[in-house]
């Protein structure tokens, strides 16, 4: 064999390892990236069955999926009605001090009594101040988070004068937007 024979066969050497290296970087890389993507699609496609199944497994028929749909929304219609109605929760207000026998003091709407707006919700604050003994006062705010409908309370103090505790509040009530048009 000749030198230029040599120099030819190093030549094609080069453009076939530049060929490969064309061929692994603009064709192989991108269908292995290509491909991985497809398995992860192939992934979340079957966890979206999977969840779907465990759904209509819990579920079994759309008439059971309804009827804990309506149950939920009548706990949210509970917790949160659909207009602010101060009377009746001045009215179980009135109630929850009955039954834990303590008296109200003061209860009047925050300074700031504008109905605070957001997309889903309103929401009002409502300062009250009680009186009782030790497990009246207990008892009244056992009450309060036991109430049907949310009852947040925001601020709270508690202090002894003589034989009676008293309880300052700051209580925020909601109610729900979500049907409103």
């Amino acid at each position: 064999m000749k030198k230029k024979d040599y120099k030819n066969i190093g030549i094609c050497l080069g453009i076939v390892f530049a060929w490969i290296l064309i061929l692994f970087f603009c064709a192989y890389r991108p269908y292995i990236g290509s491909v991985e993507k497809l398995t992860q699609e192939i992934a979340e496609s079957d966890l979206a069955i999977s969840e779907v199944e465990s759904f209509w497994q819990e579920y079994g028929e759309k008439v059971k999926y309804k009827e804990k749909l309506n149950n939920n929304l009548n706990i949210l219609e509970e917790k949160m009605p659909k207009d602010m109605t101060e009377n009746d929760f001045l009215m179980n207000l009135n109630e929850m001090t009955q039954l834990a026998n303590v008296q109200i003091i003061s209860l009047n709407p925050s300074e700031s009594s504008k109905v605070k707006q957001a997309e889903k919700y309103s929401a009002k604050d409502w300062k009250i101040c009680v009186k009782g003994d030790y497990f009246s006062v207990l008892a009244f705010l056992r009450q309060l988070n036991l109430s049907p409908r949310l009852i947040v309370i925001k601020m709270g103090e508690i202090y002894r004068e003589s034989d009676y505790v008293f309880c300052k509040l700051t209580l925020q009530i909601y109610s729900a937007n979500y049907n409103k048009k």
